[in-house]
């Protein structure tokens, strides 16, 4: 990467936080914009979601070992099923494989009840809001403290960063605000 050019920040954003937030490391911008989109584009996975994930994985391993099982115990494939093991040094691979799928099968249900034992109420923080922390960090590790004045660096920093996101928002300096109500800063 060239000097002064940061990955996925236009040149326009660089500019605009050189003036109007100088204290700001762009490279830290950056990485913060960078984690937004990354965390913008998971897609959120509920308990009940991650539970039915796992039952079906469950399900599915089981069906396929017992399908295994069914053909390679047939009269009239087990022989030919056997030779080919052989041909390619496995000769246990079919029942090396059901123990496997077995395996898998357990594993998938214990984790399924661990997915049971966690809450489905809340959501955590927004996305935003790890945006603003993150903002707020390192504005303080610059030697400025973080607040949700309107010309303040925070609040311009994120409306920066929205700008840059392609994301509108009426009002910057609420959606700072409510953020910092959750913020922990340098401890």
């Amino acid at each position: 990467m060239k000097a002064g050019v940061f990955d996925g920040i236009s040149r326009r954003t660089i500019d605009a936080l050189k003036k109007h937030v100088p204290c700001l490391p762009i490279h830290t911008f950056a990485d913060a914009v960078a984690i937004y989109r990354i965390e913008r584009a998971r897609r959120a996975v509920t308990p009940k979601s991650a539970r039915d994930q796992l039952d079906k994985l469950a399900d599915d391993a089981l069906r396929l070992s017992a399908a295994i099982s069914s053909v390679t115990s047939a009269d009239g494939v087990r022989s030919y099923f056997r030779d080919e093991c052989l041909a390619v040094g496995e000769p246990m691979f079919p029942v090396h494989l059901c123990d496997e799928l077995r395996r898998l099968a357990a594993v998938a249900e214990m984790a399924r009840r661990a997915a049971e034992g966690h809450a489905t109420a809340g959501s955590g923080l927004s996305n935003r809001t790890k945006l603003i922390h993150r903002l707020a960090w390192e504005l303080e590790r610059a030697g400025q403290k973080p607040d949700y004045r309107v010309n303040g660096p925070l609040v311009l920093a994120f409306g920066i960063a929205m700008s840059e996101l392609g994301e509108s928002l009426s009002d910057h300096k609420s959606t700072v605000r409510s953020a910092l109500e959750t913020y922990q800063g340098k401890q």
